[in-house]
C-alpha cells in the first residue's frame, strides 16, 4: 500500500481480513479499530485502494 502498487491491493485487503480476525479473535477490538483509523489516515486519499477495501468487506 505504502508503494501505490494497485495491481497489489487485492493482496492487501486479503492479509487486511486475517490481521482483522486475528485482532478480533484475541480480543484486541480497540486495537483494530486503532489500526483501521491509521490506515484510512494514512491512505485515506488512494480511491482504488479505498474502493478495494469496501468491496472486501473492510470498509
Amino acid at each position: 500500500m505504502d508503494a501505490s502498487k494497485g495491481k497489489y491491493y487485492s493482496d492487501a485487503v486479503d492479509w487486511l481480513k486475517q490481521a482483522r480476525a486475528a485482532y478480533l479473535a484475541s480480543g484486541r477490538k480497540a486495537d483494530s479499530v486503532k489500526y483501521w483509523e491509521k490506515l484510512t489516515l494514512v491512505h485515506g486519499r488512494k480511491r482504488k485502494l479505498m474502493e478495494s477495501l469496501k468491496e472486501g468487506g473492510l470498509g
